[in-house]
């Protein structure tokens, strides 16, 4: 065979592959364009299927689109403009708000409203005949005007409502203006009363009661920056009193705190803080709870030295400054007797106290306490110190730490923040089994640096123990 033949013979046989592999390429192009169109239409169907799954807001029904009026209504700050607005959106929106009446039953006025007048009409009248939570907020306002007059006549038309009243101001004219317009009537839904004014404190004492005609129902009443010479209202129902800055009237007259409280011979919790008051003695036999802050330390004991509770069982000290384990010694401990002053105390709460030494006097002042909470930076030297008398108790020689099992036999609570905590010490104190006579059931740490605002809990089974 002659080399031509031989490549026709070859030329052929590669011709013959072409062809063959040509056909294969076109038969993969066909199967690859059916491929892409039924992949197409798989996408077209997946978004169409995802499509009608996504609810719409005409799918909603009325009572889920309620809720969520009812939920923006809390987080708005203030209350008012979110519902407002939401219904104004839609006819639709407009008639589910408009038809729950209790969305509309915060009025806060502010003097940054554009039509404020209307906007409390519009809320008046759409909370029907439901108690309302009223805040007049007058910061802005130096000054009494017919707006501010009329505004106020406007709400006591519905004093019967009233459930919460608020009054904010800046200096005391609009405040005196509101008050005076408070005297001769009656709020028989009332139960908390707020009386704020900021910076320009007020310097004239308010001479004359408020609501003669009646509040049964008044139990919360917070006061900052007034203070009055009489009674504040004539009702023996208020249990819980949060006295705010108290300047000192002109002449540098000093109101007395039991002029403050005497209308409310049931109070149950009082709140005092930056307060400049004449702390002559007085009781309050009820009183079962004492929040005082941000007094110097010597101030803070002559505030809870004035005040003779046998029935108190809470007492909070934050933000006083200057304050030690030996005056929280004299705060709750009677210099005379040199016994408790407090004999039902079950939980104590301090702020910002240096707790470098663990003294056996502050242990047998606090001796029934069932809860200690201590917010301030050396807890972790605290816990320290009670992991050393833990071990100590343990320890059969020594009679001195043997002395201290009694003096927190009740304590069961112990809340540690804003420390700086050793996590080894944690751990030793968690897992270690102490020699003791009744265990911590509850631990509450939270770091300074913790992110998490929740506490972290640790329960401790029976045995296991910190004290």
């Amino acid at each position: 065979m002659s080399r031509r033949q031989r490549v026709r013979e070859s030329l052929a046989q590669v011709e013959q592959g072409v062809q063959t592999l040509q056909s294969q390429r076109n038969d993969l192009l066909a199967q690859l364009q059916a491929t892409d169109a039924n992949l197409t239409r798989m996408n077209d169907e997946r978004a169409s299927l995802v499509e009608s799954m996504v609810v719409t807001e005409a799918d909603m029904p009325d009572e889920v689109l309620r809720m969520i009026f009812a939920e923006a209504r809390t987080l708005s700050t203030p209350p008012n403009p979110t519902i407002l607005l939401a219904s104004h959106v839609s006819r639709r929106w407009n008639r589910v708000a408009v038809n729950d009446r209790s969305l509309w039953t915060n009025v806060h006025i502010t003097t940054r409203e554009r039509d404020a007048v209307r906007n409390v009409l519009i809320y008046l009248r759409r909370s029907g005949d439901l108690p309302i939570k009223v805040t007049l907020d007058l910061h802005k306002r130096s000054t009494v005007n017919q707006f501010t007059q009329f505004v106020l006549g406007l709400l006591i038309q519905n004093v019967q409502r009233w459930l919460c009243f608020s009054v904010k101001t800046q200096n005391q004219e609009p405040m005196m203006m509101v008050l005076s317009r408070l005297q001769n009537i009656a709020a028989p839904r009332l139960e908390r009363f707020d009386l704020e004014v900021g910076e320009n404190l007020a310097r004239s004492p308010i001479t004359f009661p408020l609501f003669t005609g009646g509040t049964p129902l008044l139990s919360s009443v917070r006061m900052s920056g007034i203070y009055f010479t009489s009674p504040l209202v004539p009702s023996s129902a208020v249990t819980h009193l949060d006295i705010g800055i108290i300047p000192s009237g002109r002449g540098g007259i000093v109101p007395e705190l039991r002029h403050i409280t005497s209308a409310s011979p049931s109070l149950a919790s009082l709140t005092i803080s930056h307060s400049q008051v004449n702390l002559a003695p007085f009781s309050i036999p009820a009183l079962k709870s004492l929040v005082v802050s941000g007094f110097q330390y010597y101030m803070t004991d002559r505030v809870c030295s004035s005040i003779h509770a046998p029935s108190l069982e809470s007492l909070t000290l934050h933000d006083s400054v200057y304050v030690t384990i030996s005056d929280i010694v004299k705060t709750v401990r009677d210099e005379a007797t040199g016994q408790p002053r407090y004999p039902q105390l079950r939980s104590l709460d301090l702020s910002a106290v240096p707790v470098r030494c663990l003294t056996e006097a502050f242990m047998e002042s606090t001796s029934t306490i069932t809860s200690l909470s201590l917010h301030s930076a050396d807890a972790n030297a605290f816990l320290s110190m009670i992991k050393a008398q833990s071990e100590n108790i343990g320890n059969p020689q020594n009679a001195v730490a043997n002395d201290w099992i009694p003096l927190w036999r009740h304590l069961h609570t112990l809340t540690l923040t804003r420390g700086q905590f050793d996590e080894m010490l944690l751990r030793d104190m968690l897992y270690a089994r102490l020699v003791i006579h009744r265990p911590i059931r509850k631990l509450h740490i939270r770091p300074a640096d913790y992110q998490d605002t929740r506490f972290r809990v640790y329960r401790f089974p029976p045995g296991y123990s910190i004290l």
